[in-house]
């Protein structure tokens, strides 16, 4: 099926940075709707970061080394202990976006409809039985003479296998599902603007599960199978409540006063909520985008310039890591985010 050039401009990792960067700029203009960017805190959090990353350890049990000395016991060559890596990172990653209380799997045949996590499992069975998981065969056939893989690949072949099983309640654009993108009023008011308004002007995307699950797949394929990711690069940084927390807990952003209102009446509590979907919580996300890639290039100028971290790495060892620091300091008792997300699970 041919897709619209600019729905697919919409469904690519260049609009998810290229678009949270031009909100980025209109918050440093203080042009944006609901929150504050305060530039002078920004260096406190490039180093609390950095001195989360100089003492990070990963601890615990080494379970994925175990499963494959498990696997090469058993018999299984390189590219079966790959396929299996895949079938797990797949199904783990799709289970941790949570399927909450109102979403339903249809089972074709049975018409059994299934809801919460044991619907994913047995939707995500029935896409491991039609083969949708068969991406290491498929992606190590596009690999180049030097067993090299162009992310791009990887990352066309992920939305086309997740983009079908989106809610058609979500955002579509000429009923055609674009996945985790949603409208941002501050992008509708700047195409209006500079008289540049078309179906998807208005749309800022994310695709952050889908990116996490690209994230995931490089390992298996690099360390098993040898493959060298082309154009890695173009990942960006996951916009959750951890990393976005980050810098609402360390006072790079702030609420304005209407939307903390706002927020604080949703929830009748201490901290402020939002719907999932909510213009407040689109145009948090796309900040923290923007300041993902910000704070990956502040913390080259700092001590471990010299480790030339990718994102990923970043993300993994310090943003991720500092945002959950913060939570359980700030909110003890619940270690939740800064800012309440209401949803019902199908957002990824």
């Amino acid at each position: 099926m041919t897709i619209d050039t600019e729905i697919k401009y919409i469904l690519s990792l260049q609009a998810v940075r290229e678009r949270a960067q031009r909100v980025f700029q209109l918050a440093e203009a203080n042009q944006i709707n609901h929150f504050e960017y305060h530039e002078d805190r920004f260096d406190a959090a490039v180093q609390y970061v950095a001195n989360i990353i100089k003492h990070f350890e990963v601890g615990g049990t080494p379970r994925i080394k175990d499963l494959l000395s498990q696997w090469e016991a058993a018999g299984y060559d390189k590219d079966e202990q790959a396929r299996s890596l895949v079938d797990l990172f797949f199904v783990s990653v799709l289970l941790d976006a949570g399927a909450g209380d109102k979403w339903r799997f249809t089972e074709l045949g049975s018409n059994a409809v299934i809801g919460r996590s044991e619907g994913i499992a047995v939707a995500t069975l029935h896409m491991f039985n039609n083969g949708e998981f068969a991406l290491p065969d498929y992606l190590k056939s596009r690999a180049d003479d030097s067993n090299r893989l162009d992310f791009e690949i990887l990352w066309e072949t992920l939305q086309s296998v997740l983009l079908p099983i989106w809610p058609s309640s979500r955002t579509q654009i000429d009923g055609h599902p674009v996945g985790d993108a949603w409208p941002l009023k501050v992008l509708a008011d700047d195409a209006q603007k500079a008289d540049r308004q078309s179906k998807c002007s208005h749309i800022q995307p994310f695709h952050k599960l889908t990116q996490w699950l690209a994230y995931s797949l490089m390992v298996p394929f690099e360390r098993l199978l040898g493959v060298e990711w082309k154009n890695a690069e173009i990942a960006t940084g996951l916009p959750e409540y951890r990393n976005g927390g980050l810098f609402v807990d360390l006072g790079v952003l702030t609420l304005k006063k209407e939307s903390l209102q706002r927020g604080l009446a949703n929830s009748g509590s201490a901290l402020p909520a939002f719907e999932a979907t909510s213009d407040e919580i689109v145009e948090w996300r796309a900040l923290t985008v923007a300041l993902l890639d910000k704070l990956h290039l502040a913390l080259r100028g700092t001590e471990l310039g010299k480790e030339k971290l990718s994102l990923a790495q970043v993300l993994e060892s310090g943003s991720w890591k500092a945002g959950r620091e913060l939570a359980a300091e700030n909110r003890p008792e619940t270690k939740s985010s800064p800012i309440l997300i209401l949803g019902d699970g199908t957002l990824f």
